[in-house]
């Protein structure tokens, strides 16, 4: 139909211009959202590093209840502040 000619009144104009400017914002503030989490969930080898312990010993810590992990996508990732909070604690 690249000839096809369409009439849209006034109203319905403005409303789909409202609901287009909704969903970009709402995008913007879920990508916004995104990238703050990504900061502070840290990965297992950031972790490991941050601590100078094993991968294991980080996974026996989760079972201890010393450091909580949280999956993400099948991945584990920690709290940075979990993580500088028993850095702290082991300085003690």
């Amino acid at each position: 139909m690249p000839n096809a000619i369409f009439q849209i009144n006034a109203g319905d104009l403005c409303e789909f211009a409202h609901k287009l400017i909704s969903q970009a914002a709402d995008i913007a503030r879920l990508q916004l959202e995104r990238a703050d989490l990504s900061k502070e969930l840290l990965t297992i080898d950031e972790v490991s590093a941050m601590l100078k312990v094993s991968k294991m010993t980080l996974y026996r810590w989760d079972k201890a209840g010393l450091l909580t992990k949280i999956e993400v996508g099948g991945k584990r990732r920690y709290r940075r502040s979990e993580v500088e909070a028993l850095t702290e604690n082991r300085k003690k």
